[in-house]
This record gives C-alpha cells, sequence and structure tokens, in this order.
C-alpha cells in the first residue's frame, strides 16, 4: 500500500514536471520571437538612417539630398504570380498626405546596385513616414531646421514608425528628428571639409599664397551670404577686388558646382549653408593660411548649426 502511495507520488511530480516544462518552453519561445521582431525593426531602423544620411552616394549631386527617407511601399501582394511580393520597392511620388503609410520597402535601386532595408521574403514591416521627409518629389527640403510631425503615444517631433503588424500591441520603433539630424548634419559637415580641402589645396598651391590671404580677406568686404560665402572657398580661382561682378558670378545659372549648375545641388536646394558657420581661429589670422586648415567641430544631438573653423595644422580642435 505504501509503495502504490509512493508511485502514484511520483508520477503526480513527473507530470507536473512536464507540465512546466511546456510552460517554460512556450515562454523561451515567446521570449526568442520578440528578440527576432526587435532585432528586425532595429536593424531596419538603422538601415532607414543610413540610406537618409548616405543619400548623396546613392543618387549624386542633383538628388533630393541627404536627409531624405524612401516613400512607402503601397502595392498590394499579387497573387497571379509566382512571386506575389515582386512589387516590393517603394511607389513615389508620395507626399499627397502628412503622413505616408504602407510597408518598409524591401529595396530601393542605387546608382551601381540596389539598397536592401530587410530581407524577408515578402513584405511584414510596416512603415510610416512624415510627408516632410520623403525623397520625392524633390521639392521636399530637409536641412537641420526639418522636424518630424507624427505623434506616437506620448513621442512628439516623430520622423517615421516601423511595425511589425497593424495590432495595437505589435512591436514598433521609431526614428525621431535628432535621429536623422545630428547624422545628417555630421555627414554634411564631413562632407563640405573634404571639398574644402580640395579647393584650399588647389588655391593655395602658390608659393606666396596670395590666392589665400586675399581670400580672406574678400569675405569681409563683400558681406556673403552664407551659401556665397561657402562657393567662394569652394571655387578655385576666387573673384578679386570686384565684389558685385562676384557675387553675379556665383547667382549664375552657368556656376557649377560638382559639375552641375550650383542652383540644382542638393546643398544649396535644401539651404544648407543657412546652417554652416565658418570660423577663423585667431591664431591663423596673422600667419599664412597655407599652414591652416578646415576642421569640424563636435555636433551636438541637439544643434542646429555645423561649425567648421580655419586652424593651425598642429591644434586639436575643440568646441
Amino acid at each position: 500500500m505504501k509503495q502504490r502511495g509512493y508511485s502514484l507520488l511520483l508520477s503526480l511530480f513527473a507530470l507536473a514536471g512536464l507540465g512546466g516544462a511546456g510552460l517554460i518552453s512556450a515562454a523561451s519561445y515567446q521570449q526568442i520571437s520578440t528578440h527576432y521582431q526587435t532585432l528586425e525593426l532595429s536593424r531596419a531602423r538603422d538601415a532607414l538612417i543610413s540610406y537618409a544620411v548616405n543619400y548623396i552616394d546613392h543618387y549624386g549631386a542633383q538628388s533630393a539630398g541627404i536627409g531624405h527617407l524612401p516613400c512607402p511601399d503601397t502595392d498590394n501582394p499579387d497573387s497571379t504570380q509566382a512571386d506575389a511580393w515582386r512589387l516590393d520597392g517603394p511607389n513615389p511620388p508620395c507626399a499627397a498626405n502628412a503622413v505616408e503609410r504602407g510597408w518598409l520597402p524591401r529595396k530601393v535601386d542605387v546608382v551601381g546596385g540596389r539598397y536592401h532595408f530587410h530581407t524577408r521574403a515578402k513584405q511584414g514591416l510596416l512603415y510610416e513616414v512624415s510627408g516632410r521627409y520623403v525623397n520625392n518629389p524633390l521639392s521636399r527640403v530637409v536641412n537641420p531646421a526639418t522636424t518630424g510631425d507624427i505623434t506616437v503615444g506620448g513621442h512628439t517631433g516623430v520622423v517615421a514608425v516601423l511595425k511589425t503588424s497593424m495590432e495595437t500591441d505589435a512591436a514598433y520603433t521609431l526614428i525621431r528628428t535628432a535621429d536623422i539630424r545630428q547624422q545628417a548634419m555630421q555627414r554634411v559637415g564631413a562632407w563640405l571639409v573634404d571639398k574644402l580641402a580640395t579647393a584650399w589645396r588647389m588655391r593655395c598651391s602658390q608659393p606666396a599664397a596670395t590666392t589665400c590671404v586675399a581670400g580672406y580677406f574678400l569675405l569681409a568686404d563683400c558681406e556673403l551670404r552664407a551659401t556665397e560665402e561657402l562657393l567662394h572657398w569652394l571655387h578655385i580661382k576666387p573673384v578679386s577686388g570686384d565684389c558685385e561682378s562676384y557675387k553675379t558670378l556665383l547667382k549664375s545659372t552657368y556656376a557649377l558646382w560638382d559639375d552641375v549648375p550650383f542652383n540644382r545641388h542638393w546643398f544649396v536646394r535644401n539651404a544648407w549653408g543657412d546652417f554652416i558657420e565658418l570660423q577663423l581661429d585667431h591664431n591663423c589670422i596673422a600667419h599664412d593660411l597655407r599652414y591652416c586648415r578646415f576642421a569640424l567641430l563636435p555636433i551636438g544631438r541637439d544643434d542646429q548649426q555645423i561649425i567648421i573653423r580655419i586652424v593651425p595644422n598642429v591644434e586639436a580642435v575643440t568646441r
């Protein structure tokens, strides 16, 4: 009798153990599923930001410009085709509404290949994007003053939203204004410093460096606007003396930058010049400017100004 009771007790413990194992397995499965959803959203988010920040590398000088995001994919699956999701790219133009909604494109065609946002066999990530940031039509200006206008829960200033489904408790991730702004500003600043450095080397190649010295003093005399000032520094052969003729040249449709008319250049059309400040280190004022260089100062998350300073080659730049 005692043996039978002991066997029954062991059986009950065994059943309880099996049940517990089932519960742990289900919980683990849910954790794994949540982990992969979170990972997928994170990767897609990073891909979108990278695409926006490196936009000019994909489409060139006359493109929409740094900071722009793709239109959503609004095509429905076509069950008559072997691949129902073959139309998995963006559907531009897409700025009719303040917020555009659809699927996150699986890929976009760029110069020299394709850029992928996710690797799913079919569309599965919902995508909302502010109409202010879309890349088509080209009239959408994106610069440090552009803000996202989507609100999600208590989050404002949202540029884009990625979700795994339409359910209210679906996993999601956000791209906010500062997420685009800071990295876009860093990219523009680095790009511009490289351009300025190239022009600087060409303008300062003469031993007397008269073109550099004259170029600096010309700025104060001409009272150039931000974009004009930058174009002045980027101009290989600066105009001397006649400021009005120089301004006329900059406004001319024949003035080229990156081999395109500068008024069609993404930098000019998006008014990035208004957010650039050129500073001259006092150590460079009294010395031969051949021994100075352009340097990008650190950019904070909430900054809206890109500061590029002309500093001695040997000096470490601090803000």
